[in-house]
């Protein structure tokens, strides 16, 4: 989603406009999308939510499907407009600015080296010309603080269900009319796992706030026939394209 990133700069960017109506067309390649623990309600109406191991460790965070395969992002059209009525990921809302720790500055402001995001006319400033702060990029600022400490939610949310052992590998059958494809990879909460908590245990995910969260997830894995449906229906509309 990000090809390179590059820190904001007050002198550099100072009166240039950012354009803001540029869709999400930048996710069409993003068959999954993090998700934090605050938004999962709304997630869990909307999508299947599963787990993924982060790379390179064994820590965990959950994710949305957003397609059957690979490179694959259902929920996006051609002028990259977003499927009517369906939740957006807070990931893609924050695009192209992402918070960044620094050995010098601590956390500071950084955005996709995007050149069609700059010098629109019909954009906002995000600094004035004397590299004062515009409220839009204040605004943004306080969205991205947000979202990391959402983050350090999700975070303890995952290592509490790795450390009662609730995740295991996840397969989701994928029938495609007559072709059927198994998704892997992926890790969901063991319901039979789940039941067999001891009460202390349990107790402590209800302290915690977490038994909800863990429900929406076991709920929303039924939603994987909802991005069947659109994966069909794209098929079929490729294939009459093809056909005329």
């Amino acid at each position: 989603m990000f090809k390179k990133i590059i820190p904001l700069d007050s002198k550099l960017h100072a009166g240039k406009k950012f354009r803001t109506n540029f869709g999400f067309g930048f996710t069409r390649q993003q068959h999954l999308a993090l998700v934090s623990l605050p938004e999962l309600p709304k997630v869990a109406g909307n999508y299947p939510i599963l787990f993924i191991k982060k790379p390179g460790t064994e820590k965990f965070s959950p994710v949305a499907l957003l397609g059957t395969e690979p490179n694959e992002n259902l929920y996006v059209d051609a002028d990259g407009a977003w499927a009517q009525g369906a939740y957006i990921p807070s990931a893609f809302r924050r695009y192209p600015f992402v918070l960044v720790k620094t050995a010098t500055e601590g956390m500071t402001v950084w955005m996709d080296d995007n050149p069609e995001l700059m010098d629109s006319p019909d954009g906002v400033e995000l600094f004035l010309a004397d590299g004062t702060e515009t409220e839009f990029l204040a605004k943004n600022k306080e969205f991205l603080v947000e979202l990391l400490k959402a983050d350090m939610m999700t975070d303890a949310f995952c290592e509490k269900l790795a450390a009662l052992d609730l995740l295991v590998p996840g397969s989701l059958d994928i029938r495609i009319g007559s072709d059927l494809k198994k998704f892997s990879g992926c890790f969901v909460v063991d319901e039979n796992r789940l039941n067999a908590l001891s009460p202390e245990s349990f107790q402590s995910l209800r302290d915690l706030g977490f038994v909800g969260s863990i429900y929406a997830h076991l709920l929303s894995v039924n939603l994987i026939e909802k991005v069947v449906a659109r994966k069909v229906a794209a098929v079929a509309q490729a294939q009459q394209k093809q056909a005329v």
